[in-house]
C-alpha cells in the first residue's frame, strides 16, 4: 500500500505507537510506518525524516528480535506461523529499501554542476536514509537466520511441518531461509538425531527447488557437498545439479590464479562426472531428458567455459561492463563531504579468454596492494563483501566499450594513487590500453573505462564531492595524502540516471562489522575536529625512516616497494605514513571485533561440559571459562532469561565500540577538539 506525503504528520504516529506498545501486531505496524516514511520525492529527504526512519528502524528490529524468540509459540506449528510473520516483515523492509534506491536518480537535473545548498542537504539526508534502510534490511536477515534456525529445530521431528516451513519461506523468496534450511538435505547421524527425523525425498525435492529459486551463490558449496554424499537418489542428483545451474555454476579457476584465492565449490567437470554416474534407467523419462540437457551444457562449459555474455549470480545476471559497488568497513568511508558513503570499493565486469581457451566472466579492479591489474572470477570476488550491487549502463553498446577497456588492462602494471587523482587516466582516452601503466585509484578505474564511451563523465558521476570539512584536509596532508579536485567515488555513481541497478545482494548485518565500522567512522569524524598526531610503534616508525631514506636511494626504494607489494613509483613516504595509520586502525578495529566474537561465543555456547564433545579444544574451553568469570553477571542474567540475545549483543557491541574509540583517541588524537 502506498501513502502520500500529506499523511506523514506526527498525528499519524499517536495511535500507531499506542497500539504498538501493547505488542499486538507491533512488528507489522512499525514496518507499515517505515513504508509511509520512505521518501517518494527528493523534497521528502531531510534530517527530520531520517530521524523518524531511524526511530522506526530501531522499533522494527526490536520487535523482530522479540518475534524471533517464539515466546508465545507453545506448539511447533506456532513457530512456523511466527516465522511467516517475520519473513513477511523482512520482505516488506527489503521492498522499502528498493523504493528508496529508486529515488537515487532524481537528485541531479544538471549533472556535474554545483548543487544548491538545499539540494545538497537533500542528497546528504538521502544517503543517511539509504544507509539506515540498508542496515535495517541486514538486521532483519540477521533476525531471520535465528528465527528460521529455531523453527527448523522445532519442526525437525515432523516432515509435514518441515515442508510447511519450506513453503512459507519459498512464498517470501527468502534467501536467508534457503540458507538456513539447506542442512535438511543431509540426513543426521543416528546418534545425533534425538527427536529429529531425516527429511523425506519429497521434502528434499521441495527444498532443492526452493534453493534453486532463492538460494545465494554461497549455497553452491552446500549443494556440492550434498552431491558428494553417498547414496543420493538419482532424481535428487538431477534436481541439485539444476539448482546449481539456476544459482550459478562456478567457473574453472583462471590459469595462474593465486593459491590463496578461494577454490570453486565444484567445477563443470566434477558435476558432469557426478551426473554421468547416475543410471538413466532409474529416472523417469522426463528426468532423463533433463539430465541429458545438463550433461550437454556441462560438456560445453568444460571445453569452452561460458557460452554467453551473461553469468548467473544467485537472483540476477551479471554482464560485461557492469560496475560492481561493494561495501566493507573502511577508514575512508567519511573522508569526503558526500557521506555516509554507501560503498567503499569498485570493480568492472569483463569477459576474459584464458590461456586454456576458456571464456570467463571476471572482475577487474585496482587494489591498494599489488603492482599489476588483477582479474578474479566474479563469483569468487564477491565473497569479499556482505553487501554489494551491480550498476549497468542503459546502452548495451556503451557497456560493451567499458567491458573491452577493462579486459584490455588485465595484467597491466599499476600504481595506486594516494592523492586520488583521476587526471592521469585522461590521456588514455581513445588509445590502445594493452600494456599501459595505470596510475590511479579504484574509482579512477571506472573513469578509465567510462571515458571510452560517449557518455559524459558528469553524467556517470553527477554529484561533485570534495574533502570532508574541518581539519580533514590538513590531517590528510600530514600523511602525504590528499583528494584531487577531480575526485570521484562509488557513491557519486549511484546517482547517475544512465546507470540502472542490474542486481544486488541483500545486505547482512554482522555485529563484529558494526564494531569495526563504528571505530573507523570515529577516527574519520575525529579527523574533522582534532589534530592528527599518530603514535606509531617502533616497527612502523622505523619503516617510515627507511622510506624517507629511500627518496634518494632507488635501489632501496625498489626493495621496500617489493617487500610491501606496491609499485616503486608510489610515494613510499606517504605509503609508509598512511600504511602505519591504517595498520594501527585495523589492529584496533579488528581486535575489538575479535574480542566481541570471542565473548559472545563464550556467553552463548551453552554448558562448558558439552563443548568438548562439540570439538572445542581444552584451551578454548579454558578461555571460555575465564571470559564467563569476567562477565559472570551478564551470563547469569542471560541464562535466567532476564537478558534477551539482542540485549546481550547490544551491551557487548557498546562495550567494545567504546573501548575501540578510546584507543583511537589515545593513539591518534592528543589534543582537544578544535572550536567550530
Amino acid at each position: 500500500m502506498r501513502y502520500s506525503s500529506a499523511l506523514l504528520g506526527s498525528l499519524a504516529l499517536i495511535p500507531l505507537i499506542a497500539h504498538a506498545q501493547s505488542g499486538d501486531g507491533a512488528l507489522e505496524l512499525w514496518v507499515s510506518q517505515c513504508e509511509r516514511l520512505v521518501p517518494r520525492q527528493t523534497a521528502d529527504c531531510s534530517s527530520q525524516r531520517a530521524a523518524e526512519i531511524s526511530k522506526a528502524a530501531d522499533a522494527i528490529e526490536q520487535w523482530a528480535a522479540e518475534t524471533a524468540r517464539f515466546r508465545t509459540a507453545t506448539r511447533p506449528e506456532h513457530a512456523v506461523l511466527e516465522t511467516d510473520r517475520l519473513a513477511g516483515a523482512a520482505e516488506n523492509v527489503d521492498q522499502v529499501l528498493r523504493d528508496a534506491l529508486a529515488l537515487r536518480t532524481q537528485f541531479c537535473d544538471a549533472p556535474g554542476q554545483e548543487l544548491s545548498e538545499t539540494r545538497r542537504a537533500e542528497v546528504l539526508a538521502y544517503l543517511k536514509i539509504a544507509a539506515l534502510l540498508t542496515d535495517l534490511s541486514g538486521r532483519m536477515r540477521y533476525q531471520m537466520r535465528d528465527a528460521v534456525d529455531a523453527a527448523a529445530y522445532r519442526a525437525a521431528g515432523r516432515n509435514d511441518l518441515r515442508e510447511r516451513l519450506i513453503d512459507v519461506l519459498a512464498r517470501h523468496n527468502s534467501t536467508i531461509g534457503a540458507e538456513v534450511m539447506g542442512p535438511a538435505l543431509f540426513d543426521p547421524a543416528p546418534e545425533a538425531r534425538n527427536q529429529a527425523v531425516p527429511a523425506t525425498r519429497q521434502c528434499k525435492r521441495k527444498l532443492l527447488q526452493f534453493i534453486g529459486r532463492a538460494g545465494s551463490i554461497a549455497q553452491v558449496y552446500e549443494l556440492a557437498d550434498f552431491l558428494r554424499e553417498p547414496g543420493v537418489a538419482p532424481e535428487l542428483t538431477v534436481l541439485a545439479a539444476e539448482s546449481i545451474r539456476q544459482i550459478g555454476l562456478p567457473q574453472d579457476p583462471r590459469p595462474g590464479d593465486a593459491e590463496d584465492l578461494p577454490k570453486p565449490a565444484l567445477t563443470a567437470a566434477e558435476l558432469h562426472g557426478i551426473l554421468n554416474r547416475v543410471v538413466a534407467a532409474e529416472l523417469p523419462a522426463e528426468m532423463r531428458e533433463r539430465r541429458q540437457s545438463l550433461l550437454a551444457w556441462l560438456a560445453e562449459r568444460m571445453k569452452h567455459g561460458l557460452d554467453s555474455d551473461r553469468f548467473r549470480l544467485g537472483g540476477f545476471e551479471v554482464r560485461p561492463g557492469d560496475w560492481l559497488l561493494m561495501r566493507n568497513p573502511s577508514p575512508y568511508n567519511l573522508f569526503t563531504d558526500l557521506s555516509p558513503g554507501l560503498f567503499t570499493h569498485v570493480g568492472v565486469v569483463a569477459v576474459e579468454q584464458g590461456s586454456d581457451g576458456k571464456q570467463r566472466m571476471v572482475i577487474v579492479d585496482l587494489p591498494e596492494r599489488g603492482t599489476r591489474i588483477p582479474a578474479t572470477n566474479v563469483e569468487i570476488y564477491v565473497q569479499r563483501s556482505l553487501h554489494y550491487l551491480f550498476l549497468r549502463h542503459r546502452d548495451p553498446d556503451q557497456a560493451a566499450k567499458m567491458a573491452a577497456a577493462a579486459a584490455a588492462i588485465i595484467g597491466n602494471e599499476s600504481v595506486f594513487d594516494l592523492n586520488f587523482r583521476t587526471d592521469r587516466v585522461l590521456p588514455f582516452r581513445g588509445k590502445p590500453l594493452a600494456g599501459q601503466k595505470i596510475h590511479t585509484f579504484c574509482t579512477g578505474l571506472l573513469l578509465l573505462c567510462a571515458q571510452e564511451t560517449t557518455t559524459p563523465r558528469e553524467v556517470l558521476f553527477p554529484v561533485p564531492e570534495k574533502v570532508a570539512p574541518g581539519r580533514m584536509a590538513a590531517n590528510m596532508a600530514t600523511l602525504g595524502v590528499s583528494l584531487g579536485d577531480d575526485f570521484i567515488s562509488p557513491t557519486s555513481a549511484l546517482f547517475s540516471k544512465e546507470l540502472e541497478i542490474a542486481g544486488r545482494v541483500s545486505p547482512y548485518y554482522d555485529p563484529g562489522r558494526q564494531i569495526e565500522e563504528g571505530i573507523f567512522d570515529h577516527f574519520t569524524l575525529q579527523c574533522q575536529k582534532r589534530e592528527l598526531a599518530p603514535s606509531l610503534d617502533t616497527f612502523k616508525s622505523l619503516r617510515l625512516k627507511v622510506a624517507e631514506a629511500a627518496k634518494t636511494n632507488p635501489a632501496l626504494a625498489k626493495a621496500i616497494a617489493g617487500a610491501a607489494n606496491v609499485s616503486a613509483e608510489m610515494d613510499l613516504v606517504a605509503a609508509a605514513r598512511t600504511g602505519g595509520v591504517v595498520e594501527t586502525l585495523d589492529e584496533i578495529a579488528f581486535g575489538q571485533s575479535r574480542q566481541f566474537r570471542e565473548t559472545w561465543s563464550a556467553l552463548t555456547s551453552g554448558p562448558l561440559e558439552d563443548l568438548s564433545a562439540e570439538g572445542y579444544s581444552r584451551e578454548e574451553i579454558a578461555r571460555y571459562r575465564q571470559l564467563r568469570q569476567r562477565d559472570a553477571e551478564l551470563l547469569r542474567r542471560f541464562d535466567a532469561g532476564q537478558l534477551a540475545p539482542r540485549q546481550l549483543r547490544i551491551v557487548l557491541v557498546d562495550r567494545f565500540l567504546a573501548a575501540g574509540r578510546a584507543e583511537i583517541d589515545k593513539r591518534f588524537f592528543s589534543g582537544p577538539p578544535q572550536p567550530k
